[in-house]
This record gives C-alpha cells, sequence and structure tokens, in this order.
C-alpha cells in the first residue's frame, strides 16, 4: 500500500523544493527592489517566482517532457489567482472571524495554498494523475 503512494509522495517533496526556491525569488527580488515602490517591487518579485515554479515545475516536479502549451499558461495563472484568493479569504475568515492570531492564520493560509496549487497544478495543468 505504501509503496503505492511512494511516487507522489517525492512529486510532493519535489514541489515543496520549488515552491521553497519560489519563496527566495520573490522575497529577495522583493527587497532588492523596495526602492522603486514597495507594491511595484512586490508584483515584479511574484511574477519572477510564478514564472520560475511554472517552468520548474514542468520539468522537476511534473517531468513534463513536452514543451508547455498556451492553455496550460493560462490554467496556471487561473490556478495562482483561486489560490491566492483562498489564501487572502483564509486569513481574513481566521482573523477576522475567529479573531485567530496572523501568524497562525498566516500557516494555515499557507498550507491551504500549497495543496491548492499542487492538487491544481497536478491534475489540471499538468494532467499528471499518476506520476510517470
Amino acid at each position: 500500500m505504501i509503496q503505492k503512494y511512494k511516487p507522489l509522495f517525492f512529486q510532493a517533496i519535489r514541489f515543496g523544493m520549488v515552491g521553497a526556491i519560489n519563496t527566495l525569488i520573490t522575497n529577495g527580488l522583493f527587497n532588492l527592489l523596495l526602492k522603486l515602490s514597495e507594491p511595484a517591487a512586490w508584483v515584479i518579485g511574484y511574477a519572477a517566482g510564478m514564472v520560475f515554479s511554472l517552468f520548474a515545475n514542468t520539468k522537476f516536479t511534473f517531468r513534463q517532457k513536452e514543451r508547455l502549451t498556451a492553455s496550460q499558461v493560462a490554467r496556471f495563472i487561473l490556478l495562482n489567482l483561486v489560490s491566492l484568493g483562498a489564501s487572502t479569504l483564509t486569513v481574513w475568515l481566521l482573523t477576522d472571524t475567529l479573531a485567530m492570531t496572523r501568524l497562525w492564520a498566516g500557516i494555515i493560509s499557507t498550507v491551504v495554498s500549497v495543496v491548492i496549487n499542487f492538487v491544481g497544478s497536478k491534475l489540471l495543468v499538468f494532467n499528471n494523475p499518476i506520476e510517470k
């Protein structure tokens, strides 16, 4: 039974590694570009992290050999918008409705976002229901 889920486990680990590097890129660029303007720095950092994530997950996490299609890129962008919305809603609900601390709300919203992104990427963007 465990052997059946081993490929999924390692794929999730690779996804997490890409996410960690994505976070470093996003926050690194944000901090480097803060002299421009805070919103511009965040948008540039976030976009760079997303571009890295798309290509790294294509080749490293989901091991797609074919080139990315325009449809996959569009689904990836839509998925990230849905994830951002779900993460934002989670923080709002937990802090404003349940009076949870921002730290815990942020941690929980990150877990929500990672799950949405992994499952969505696997099934909707890369159509990768079973590890190749």
